[in-house]
């Protein structure tokens, strides 16, 4: 077992894997991997900033991420380019995935999340998950966004009407998953742009979440 840790450990990859149960499919360049690292690190460091706790236990129990390319569906119009998580916990980075550096990361692992405290089928398509419970405590409706992925030009006005994000543009503003994913990054980041309500509540969500 000793050797095999050590082996583990002998690659960036495999440090990945071994502190923060992060796995890495396909060919990865050291550059994306220290990156992909950080974004892993800078989770763990805000949870235990919130909590005390630790936080890379934190991010292997609610953030099982298996990080990959798009692969063929990343050939598809409305994919092309981007990052997308699917089914569940695999985050198919986009090939620009560096251009946005960790928060693009951090910004799929709240898709994760969303996922990983979800049911039977991806919350970010059906709802049930950690963006549901989260849009409803802020008085709005998830169930008027179905699926739960696909942007709605009145998202704010339909299914978040007691508080949205102030710009009207903003990636928040589109559906509830976005909604979630957004809230979570920019929690981790920079709290004064998350509306008050959702700031409050994915503060106390994520404290009470025990590794």
């Amino acid at each position: 077992m000793k050797e095999k840790i050590e082996e583990q450990l002998n690659t960036p990859a495999g440090r990945l894997r071994y502190d923060f149960g992060w796995r890495l499919e396909g060919g990865w360049t050291e550059e994306e991997v220290t990156v992909i690292r950080e974004a892993a690190s800078r989770v763990a460091e805000f949870i235990h900033q919130l909590t005390g706790g630790d936080g890379a236990a934190w991010v292997n129990s609610y953030l099982p991420a298996i990080l990959t390319r798009p692969g063929l569906m990343g050939k598809l119009p409305f994919l092309k380019d981007k990052s997308f998580v699917y089914p569940w916990t695999q985050v198919r980075l986009s090939p620009y995935f560096m251009n946005g550096g960790i928060r693009h990361i951090v910004h799929e692992m709240g898709h994760v999340l969303d996922n990983s405290l979800g049911g039977l089928v991806p919350a970010t398509f059906v709802g049930g998950g950690a963006a549901d419970r989260m849009l409803k405590a802020v008085g709005g409706h998830p169930e008027h966004c179905f699926p739960r992925f696909v942007p709605r030009k009145d998202y704010a006005i339909r299914c978040s009407p007691q508080e949205c994000w102030a710009n009207p543009t903003a990636y928040g503003n589109t559906c509830v998953a976005e909604d979630f994913a957004e809230t979570f990054t920019w929690t981790i980041f920079d709290p004064v742009k998350v509306p008050v309500r959702r700031l409050a509540w994915m503060q106390e969500f994520l404290a009470n979440l025990k590794p």
